[in-house]
């Protein structure tokens, strides 16, 4: 099993006020599109 270290940055627009649940909620639904992307099944909330 290799492992890839992936640095991925999320920009807001500015006029879009940030909030722990905003970029939680976020990078979430990224980590959930890279599993897809590699083929990983795991449990949903």
């Amino acid at each position: 099993m290799a492992i890839i270290r992936l640095e991925i940055n999320v920009y807001y627009e500015q006029q879009e006020t940030i909030t722990v649940d905003t970029a939680l909620m976020d990078l979430f639904n990224i980590t959930q599109q890279i599993d897809i992307f590699f083929g990983q099944k795991k449990l949903g909330i």
